[in-house]
C-alpha cells in the first residue's frame, strides 16, 4: 500500500496543454486511445473489444489502482475482470490480501454458503471492505452458477497472493497435518506452539518501535539530504536505537543504523544519515527506529539539504510542543503500525531544550528464538513438499496443493523477521513468487492480479518487476489514474475518511489527457514513440498522480517514465470515494 508526495519538478517536460483539434496529441489520442463508455460492469463489451489485441496471449494481467479507496477504479477493475473472464478465458482472480484468508472466498464464488460481507472482512483490510468489491464477488458467484447450469466447465476462482499474516495459514497447515500426517504433526508440536506466540515484526530485525515522516520529494531530488540528532539508550537489548531513511525509485536506498546504532545503556550520542537523493527518486521517508527491548530517547533532530538547515511547520524536530507533530507511528505505506511500543514526550530526560522523545518497548515476554524457529519451519516446508504426492493420494490434489502452499506462506511471513528493508521489498518478492506459483500450478489458466499501481509496476523493487523478469510478455500490467475527485483513505491525524484529490498539475499525464476531452479511456503506452509529435509525450518523464495508497496525501504527483513501468493506462476525468460496507473488517 504505497504513497508518494511531489510537486512539479523543475525537470518536467514543458509541453503546452492541448488547445485545439489540430494538436497532434489530440489526433493521436483520438486514433489510438480506447474510449470507455462506462465503468460499470454488466454493460456489454463493445467499447472494450480493442483490449483483446492489447493483452494478447499474456497469462497474467496486473490491475493497479491510483488509490486504495477509489470507487470508479474498483468498478472498472470489476468490468475488466468481467471482460477478461467472459471474452478472453481468464479463470483465476487473486487480490492483494493474505492468501488463505482470501482463499476462503473461493468456496463462496463457486456456490457455497456464507456471509459475503463477513468473508470479505475476513481478509482484514478496510481497503477491500467495500460495496464495489462485494459487487464483484457476487458477479463471480453468478457467473459460476450460470456456467454450472449450462454444464460448462468454465469457472472463475478467487484467491490472494499476499503474506503479511500467518495465523490462518499456520492453523490450516496444522489441521491438515493432524489429519493426514499425524506422526509428523506430533514431532512438530513444539514448533507450532512456538509459532502461536511469535510475531516477526517484534523480532530484533523488526522495526515496530518506529516513527515516520514523509519528506517532500520535490525538495529532495538531486540534493544531499542529511538527518541527524541525539540518541540515548537504557538497557536496550536484542536491538538498537537509530535514525532511519529510505529513498524509493529505480535506485533504492535504505539505512536504519542497524550496524552502528547504540545498544545497551549509553549517554547522549550524535547520530546521522546522509543520502544523495537521485533525481529519479519517487519518495523519501525518514524517522526514528528502535527494535529490541529497552528504552531510547531522541532529541534535537535536524534535517539539512545541501548543507542548509531545513524546517517546516508540519513537523516538530525538537519535540518541544505539547504533542508529537509530523512524526507518526506508521510504515512508509501509510499503514499505522500495529505496535505496543510507546512513544511519549519526556521532560525528565533531555538532550537539549525542555523535552525529548522517548521510545519504550513493551514488557519483555519470553518467546521463541527467531532464527531457530525459521530453521524449524524450513524443515516442515521441505517435508511437506516432498510428501505432496502422498498427500494428494490421501486428501486429493487440491487440498494437498494448498496445504503445501500455506506452509510456504508461513515461511514468507517468518521472513519478515529478518527483512532489513522494513519488509517492503521482501513482501513484493513474496507476492511475485505467489503470483508465479498460481501460474505454475495452473498451466492452462490465465490470471488477474488486483493490487495498487506501485505493486503491479514493472519498476524494481515492486512485485511487477519480478513478474516481468520471470514471465516476460506473459505479464501485462495496467495503471489507473484520475484528474480530480474524492477518495477514501486513512488520515495521519485520525481514522479513515473521504479526502479530496490534488488537482492535476499542468503538464502531468492527467492534465494532458483531460485537456484532450477524454472522460474515460484506455491508452496502450507501448505504442508511444519517443520524438513522435502525437505520442512522444507518453514516453517522456512527467508528473503522474496515481500514487496514493492507504494514507491520504495532500500532494501525490511525482515524475515518472510511465511507459517504462506500465503497459496500459486507464484514465478517468473524475472519480469518487469507495463505499465502505457497514461491517468492520476482521475475523469473527
Amino acid at each position: 500500500m504505497i504513497a508518494a508526495h511531489a510537486l512539479l519538478s523543475c525537470l518536467a517536460v514543458q509541453t503546452p496543454l492541448i488547445t485545439s483539434d489540430a494538436d497532434p496529441r489530440r489526433a493521436w489520442l483520438k486514433q489510438h486511445a480506447l474510449p470507455v463508455k462506462t465503468v460499470e460492469a454488466g454493460n456489454g463489451f463493445e467499447d472494450l473489444a480493442g483490449l483483446a489485441a492489447a493483452i494478447g496471449d499474456a497469462r497474467v494481467v496486473g490491475l493497479g489502482e491510483g488509490t486504495h479507496g477509489t470507487r470508479e477504479h474498483f468498478q472498472m477493475k470489476h468490468r475488466l475482470l468481467e471482460y477478461l473472464v467472459e471474452q478472453m478465458g481468464f479463470s483465476i482472480f487473486a487480490i492483494e490480501a493474505s492468501t488463505p484468508e482470501a482463499q476462503e472466498l473461493d468456496a463462496y464464488v463457486l456456490g457455497g454458503e456464507g456471509d459475503v460481507a463477513r468473508l470479505i472482512g475476513g481478509m482484514y483490510f478496510w481497503t477491500w471492505n467495500t460495496e464495489e468489491v462485494r459487487d464483484m464477488v457476487e458477479w463471480m458467484r453468478r457467473f459460476n452458477a450460470a456456467e454450472k447450469a449450462r454444464n460448462s466447465p468454465r469457472r472463475v476462482h478467487f484467491t490472494g497472493f499476499d503474506m503479511q499474516t500467518g495465523a490462518v495459514a499456520i492453523a490450516k497447515v496444522r489441521e491438515f497435518l493432524a489429519k493426514h500426517d499425524p506422526e509428523f504433526a506430533k514431532q512438530r508440536a513444539e514448533t507450532f506452539a512456538a509459532l502461536s506466540s511469535f510475531d516477526p515484526h517484534r523480532s530484533a530485525g523488526g522495526d515496530f518501535g518506529r516513527l515516520t515522516f514523509r519528506f517532500p520529494i520535490e525538495q529532495a531530488r538531486g540534493k544531499r539530504l542529511k538527518l541527524s540528532g541525539q540518541i540515548r539508550t537504557e538497557a536496550l537489548e536484542d536491538g538498537w536505537a537509530g535514525l532511519w531513511m529510505r529513498a524509493d525509485g529505480p535506485e533504492f536506498l535504505f539505512d536504519n543504523m542497524s550496524e552502528r546504532g547504540p545498544r545497551g545503556t549509553t549517554d547522549w550520542t550524535e547520530a546521522s544519515i546522509t543520502f544523495d537523493v537521485p533525481q529519479s527518486a519517487t519518495d523519501v521517508y525518514l524517522g526514528l527506529v528502535m527494535p529490541g527491548n529497552g528504552c531510547a530517547w531522541f532529541d534535537e533532530l535536524r534535517i539539512e539539504l545541501d548543507g542548509v538547515a531545513w524546517s517546516s511547520p508540519e513537523v516538530d524536530l525538537d519535540f518541544e510542543g505539547p504533542s508529537l507533530k509530523g512524526l507518526v507511528q506508521a510504515d512508509p505505506g501509510g499503514n499505522r503500525t500495529r505496535t505496543s511500543y510507546v512513544a511519549t514526550l519526556d521532560s525528565k530526560v533531555v538532550g537539549g531544550g525542555k523535552q525529548s522523545l522517548r521510545l519504550q518497548s513493551p514488557p519483555v515476554e519470553p518467546g521463541p528464538d527467531a532464527a531457530a524457529l525459521v530453521s524449524q519451519w524450513q524443515t516442515v516446508v521441505e517435508h511437506m513438499r516432498q510428501s505432496r504426492p502422498r498427500y494428494a493420494e490421501l486428501a486429493g490434489h487440491e487440498q494437498a496443493k494448498w496445504a503445501v502452499h500455506n506452509a510456504g506462506i508461513v515461511q514468507q511471513w517468518l521472513g519478515l523477521a529478518s527483512a532489513d528493508d522494513q519488509g517492503s521489498a521482501h513482501r513484493d518478492r513474496c507476492m511475485a513468487d505467489n503470483g508465479r506459483w498460481l501460474a505454475d500450478e495452473n498451466p492452462g489458466a490465465r490470471i488477474v492480479l488486483w493490487a495498487h499501481n506501485a505493486h503491479v509496476s514493472g519498476e524494481a523493487p515492486w512485485m511487477g518487476a519480478h513478474l516481468r523478469e520471470q514471465l516476460g510478455d506473459d505479464y501485462v500490467n495496467v495503471a489507473f489514474t484520475s484528474s480530480r475527485g474524492t477518495y477514501y483513505a486513512m488520515s495521519g491525524k485520525g481514522p479513515e475518511r473521504v479526502h479530496q484529490l490534488q488537482e492535476a498539475p499542468a503538464e502531468s499525464f492527467e492534465a494532458i489527457l483531460e485537456s484532450a476531452g477524454l472522460p474515460c479511456c484506455i491508452v496502450d503506452l507501448r505504442t508511444a514513440k519517443p520524438g513522435d509529435p502525437g505520442s512522444g509525450w507518453l514516453a517522456q518523464p512527467r508528473m503522474f498522480g496515481g500514487n496514493i495508497g492507504a494514507l491520504a496525501m495532500e500532494e501525490h504527483y511525482y515524475e515518472v517514465e510511465l511507459a517504462k513501468q506500465y503497459d496500459l493506462l486507464v484514465y478517468m476525468r473524475e472519480t469518487t470515494a469507495a463505499r465502505q460496507l457497514s461491517t468492520r473488517p476482521g475475523r469473527r
